[in-house]
């Protein structure tokens, strides 16, 4: 089962195959739903 995206939870419970992202693209960050809430609160807020 996949679940989408934006559901609620952590990044580590996901079915992605994060390692297989990482081959694929590159060494990759991941942030957070919050940790983008704030940036672009702060870069956004005008």
């Amino acid at each position: 089962m996949i679940r989408a995206a934006f559901a609620i939870g952590r990044t580590t419970d996901s079915d992605l195959d994060l390692q297989a992202i990482e081959r694929a693209l590159g060494l990759q960050t991941i942030r957070t739903r919050g940790t983008i809430g704030r940036l672009a609160a702060k870069h956004l807020a005008g």
